[in-house]
């Protein structure tokens, strides 16, 4: 039951007050010209003639009697409140999950298919396509590095580690992960499949090869700017305090440490290392193979002598091997022969050279 404020007439609904405003009549002894005017001077509250968006302060169109006004001024800002995004959200969610659902069905994927292919224009579009994957982590790379965009501001970094942090330590989310770890690679964690591991492996291998320089440059100025020399175990203070007696990581009080003592600071040079590997062409000896892991290698055994004819890079499988005590005569006498004749080709690279002579 509803009260006209004016005559005081009593009526079934909004509908019927609605239809006796309209009243030529009622319009001249009310002195109202639409229903409009009555719902602003007896039912408008405060702020439900404005746009609920925070920040928008626009006014909204009058719907009638029994709705009043709409909540926001345009579609724009209805689609990006809050609430309709967790109602959208959810009502997809459900939707996806139905099989019997119409997302599901072939009409609607085909759809989907044309539609990108007309947003993308590329007659061959199939979705999850590698290139348009490869256009959007360029764009996402571009806005990294510019820090004037959202991804470099405090509240955006703040609000993905708050969001990572509670999925690691959300036990059903860390069980989802497990579960599908195991059906797709047949592990908890991808890292630790052997495919896996092996494309990481020679990524990493690819990756130093290329910017070699350029890492080894930044190196040298930290360690410059930190310790004052290129190398840290350049630093007599740093080898006393870190990588001497018990300090030392590889300490055992039952066996003879001498021989970690023997190295000195010469045998740490990048520059020297640099040079030997240059002369070698990045290639080990005994295996003829590209270095994955490059040791310096003294052929005589002797640790104090760095001499550049007693210095050889080996990977490190094949360093291994000269370190047996039963066969290192005949070690010493193939590399001597091997970088004898590295040494005569690239002596006209070694003018002026701070170390020792040949």
């Amino acid at each position: 039951m509803v009260e006209c404020k004016i005559c005081r007439n009593v009526f079934n609904s909004l509908k019927s007050l609605a239809q006796h405003l309209t009243r030529p009549k009622v319009k001249q002894s009310h002195n109202i010209s639409r229903t409009k005017d009555y719902y602003d001077i007896f039912l408008l509250n405060e702020r439900s003639n404005i746009c609920h968006l925070d920040g928008c302060f626009n006014e909204t169109n009058y719907i009638n009697l029994r709705k009043g006004y709409l909540k926001y001024c345009c579609h724009n800002h209805s689609q990006t409140s809050d609430k309709i995004r967790k109602i959208r959200s959810e009502n997809n969610k459900k939707s996806w999950k139905d099989p019997e659902s119409g997302h599901n069905s072939k009409e609607c994927r085909e759809l989907m298919h044309k539609t990108a292919v007309e947003n993308w224009k590329d007659p061959n579009y199939i979705l999850r396509n590698p290139e348009v994957r490869k256009k959007r982590g360029e764009k996402i790379s571009k806005l990294r590095k510019d820090p004037t965009s959202k991804y470099n501001t405090e509240e955006y970094k703040k609000k993905t580690k708050e969001r990572l942090g509670v999925l690691s330590r959300d036990p059903e989310t860390r069980i989802k992960m497990e579960t599908n770890n195991m059906e797709k690679y047949g592990c908890k964690y991808p890292s630790q499949n052997k495919e896996i591991k092996n494309r990481i492996k020679e990524s990493n291998i690819k990756t130093y090869n290329e910017k070699r320089g350029e890492i080894q440059e930044k190196t040298t100025q930290t360690n410059l700017k930190k310790f004052g020399y290129e190398h840290i175990m350049k630093d007599p203070n740093y080898v006393k305090e870190n990588k001497s007696g018990e300090n030392h990581p590889n300490w055992n009080p039952n066996i003879d440490h001498s021989a970690l003592f023997e190295y000195t600071w010469e045998f740490y040079d990048r520059k020297m290392r640099k040079k030997i590997l240059e002369d070698q062409n990045w290639i080990d000896p005994l295996s003829g193979e590209e270095f994955r892991i490059p040791h310096l290698h003294h052929i005589n055994y002797d640790k104090k002598d760095n001499s550049r004819i007693n210095l050889i890079f080996l990977d490190a499988s094949s360093h291994g091997k000269t370190n047996s005590k039963s066969e290192r005569d005949f070690w010493k006498n193939m590399l001597i022969d091997i970088n004898t004749k590295i040494v005569e080709k690239s002596l006209n690279l070694y003018e002026g050279i701070d170390f020792k002579e040949i």
